[in-house]
């Protein structure tokens, strides 16, 4: 299943390097996600500023078109 995970490096409620490590863990089991870190957003910012990617990383996907995800191959598992 691919993975959309987005993340503000300025998020005040959920570390950065949380999901930093998570989107490394993700791209070491082999999992195909796209990252999108942002910058200087807040938490509940980044929620509305992220639908918009969010929907269309969604539509694509109904649409058939194949998530080409981002994970360097030197951390992809599998």
């Amino acid at each position: 299943m691919p993975v959309l995970q987005y993340h503000s490096k300025t998020d005040e409620i959920v570390n950065y390097n949380q999901a930093s490590l998570l989107h490394d863990d993700y791209c070491a089991l082999g999992m195909n996600v796209t990252w999108k870190p942002w910058e200087n957003l807040s938490h509940i910012t980044l929620v509305y500023r992220g639908n918009a990617d969010a929907m269309a990383f969604i539509a694509d996907r109904l649409a058939g078109k194949p998530a080409a995800g981002d994970c360097p191959a030197a951390k992809r598992g599998g």
